[in-house]
């Protein structure tokens, strides 16, 4: 899990709604990556609920409870989420081969 250096962000129990092993494609078989897991979870702010997930070294029954904290400006930002840096990761990634493709493009063509 993310840990924020706010200080502003408020403490909340979330409780754990399931948790899998995480899975991964290799060409035409599924093969579980050793000791990791997808926790989802959810929580309430304003009588509102939220839902995320994180990746985890070990197994989390359902029903556990955990304590996050979130932004009060933006309560479904959490400590706990994996998404944000996982979206970025793979937005670089995306620039990257699409540089890399136009690279070879450019290669190709050239006179």
């Amino acid at each position: 899990m993310k840990t924020s250096s706010n200080d502003d962000w408020l403490p909340v129990r979330a409780v754990v709604r399931s948790c899998r092993r995480s899975w991964s494609r290799t060409g035409d078989a599924e093969v579980g990556t050793a000791g990791e897991y997808v926790v989802t979870f959810s929580y309430e702010v304003d009588g509102r609920t939220y839902r995320s997930w994180y990746y985890a070294g070990t197994f989390h029954k359902e029903g556990k409870t955990l304590e996050i904290l979130y932004d009060p400006h933006h309560p479904s930002k959490n400590t706990g989420s994996e998404y944000y840096g996982l979206f970025w990761a793979r937005a670089i990634g995306w620039v990257m081969g699409g540089v890399i493709l136009l690279f070879f493009f450019w290669l190709e063509h050239r006179q």
